[in-house]
């Protein structure tokens, strides 16, 4: 394949995949990887397009294959591309593992930490979700409005309503349009307020559940 076709077929296959053409993707990734095999960048496209059609084998070879060609300052994205093909396969602990070999080796982006959140939420180890979305908070770029989002959705899911407010507003400070951090934002003051006019007030978690019908004798 020549310079000028192979140039030609870059430029359509990211076109295609821009639109969410995902058999025209796939089709000119297999174009592609047949004249230049050790193409990375199109090795994982074409991983994330086979995972998302469930060819979970096929795109588990294509980032093995990348892995072994990409240079080492690409490997975090390999390495979240398997975590996301993890993900699909219901495999969260395995998923975690490869966003945080991919924070490994890119400490400073918040977004591998971000990932390995995601997952730990999924698999209902919120404590973990905390954890590690704290760290991403803490990291100096990378998505970090998405960060706090996320975390004030891992304090929702504790009643921790007030430090979910403050997830929220930290959110606005980096993108102070961001629909989500609002609407959420507005969510939690719901509850805030109602918590807050009630006649019983506010309680803590621990006093959420049910009570003994009667005290034990001492």
């Amino acid at each position: 394949m020549n310079e000028t076709v192979n140039d030609s077929l870059l430029a359509a296959l990211k076109q295609a995949d821009e639109a969410g053409q995902i058999a025209l993707t796939r089709h000119l990734c297999e174009q592609v990887l047949r004249g230049r095999p050790d193409h990375g960048p199109t090795l994982i496209r074409h991983a994330r397009c086979l995972g998302e059609l469930a060819l979970y084998g096929e795109a588990a070879r294509a980032l093995d294959h990348a892995e072994g060609v990409v240079a080492k300052e690409r490997l975090p994205i390999v390495f979240d591309r398997r975590g996301h093909l993890l993900e699909l396969m219901g495999d969260y602990a395995g998923a975690e593992q490869q966003h945080l070999k991919a924070h490994d080796l890119d400490p400073g982006d918040a977004s591998h930490l971000i990932l390995a959140a995601h997952v730990a939420f999924l698999r209902g180890d919120i404590a973990r979700a905390v954890e590690l979305g704290c760290r991403a908070t803490a990291c100096p770029e990378g998505c970090l409005d998405e960060a706090w989002i996320n975390l004030g959705g891992y304090r929702l899911a504790e009643r921790r309503y007030e430090e979910a407010r403050q997830c929220y507003r930290r959110a606005l400070e980096f993108a102070p349009e961001d629909p989500t951090a609002l609407e959420r934002l507005e969510d939690v003051e719901c509850v805030l307020r109602d918590r807050a006019s009630s006649p019983l007030g506010v309680k803590s978690s621990r006093d959420s559940g049910p009570k003994p019908p009667y005290e034990t004798p001492g």
